[in-house]
């Protein structure tokens, strides 16, 4: 696994433990589609995550009133609800 500084992390996103999350969420999302066979990312999904978010080609944006309406807000309101 590639090492990476937290400098090299702010360079593209200030805030380095937003940086974390992101490179995360799309370790995540490519662990997924390699599940369900819809991709055919490299053998580590983690590094993969990592060298897109180096190069610039994540994008980061919080949802909007109406995308969290679309999604069923209630359920964000009332957290005990959820599940694990």
């Amino acid at each position: 696994m590639k090492i990476v500084s937290p400098e090299q992390l702010s360079k593209i996103q200030p805030n380095k433990y937003l940086a974390v999350n992101i490179v995360a969420l799309e370790a995540r999302r490519a662990i997924a589609a390699l599940q369900r066979g819809d991709s055919q990312t490299p053998a580590n999904p983690y590094d993969y995550a990592l060298q897109r978010f180096l190069e610039g080609k994540l994008q980061f944006a919080r949802l909007t009133e109406e995308e969290l309406a679309a999604m069923g807000r209630d359920e964000y309101d009332n957290p005990g609800r959820g599940t694990v």
